[in-house]
């Protein structure tokens, strides 16, 4: 599945190992693009989504079902590794990556969505209607984190 923009932008979505090259730079630069993978990458639900740019991958994010404590038993996305590369960044192609994102799995009936933010993330994620419980948590050797929530009562 694929959807292009009117900016050179399209959208795919992607096997994991494809997205590594976007994440490693971005995310974890400390590491080789091979040693990318996050936990959950390869259930079988899971959905990797890319914005490319001139047939180049831009930017990267991964959707996994999980529930969270926040949304009770209630079915959930949890949203991971959302990455832009650094030439990208400030070009309004995250927001619109998990734009489409969001889009294709409401289609697929989702309407929780979740993620841990960087903190220098938030904000950005705030802008895409994303509130947090105001509670802070460090992951040792990435830093300080929170959780975010939005929820989609009817179809984008």
């Amino acid at each position: 599945m694929s959807f292009l923009t009117n900016n050179n932008l399209q959208f795919k979505i992607v096997t994991a190992p494809e997205l590594y090259a976007v994440r490693q730079p971005v995310l974890r630069p400390h590491l080789k693009p091979e040693d990318c993978g996050f936990e959950g990458d390869t259930d079988p639900d899971a959905l990797h989504f890319a914005a490319f740019n001139d047939d180049r991958m831009v930017g990267v994010l991964t959707a996994l079902h999980r529930t969270h404590v926040h949304f009770g038993d209630e079915a959930a996305i949890q949203f991971r590794g959302m990455a832009v590369l650094a030439d990208f960044q400030g070009r309004k192609i995250g927001g619109a990556l998990l734009r489409w994102a969001e889009t294709v799995l409401v289609q697929q009936g989702a309407r929780r969505f979740w993620l841990n933010a960087r903190i220098k993330a938030v904000p950005f994620y705030e802008t895409a209607n994303y509130r947090g419980n105001g509670t802070y948590f460090d992951i040792p050797g990435i830093g300080p984190h929170q959780t975010l929530f939005k929820t989609i009562d009817k179809p984008l």
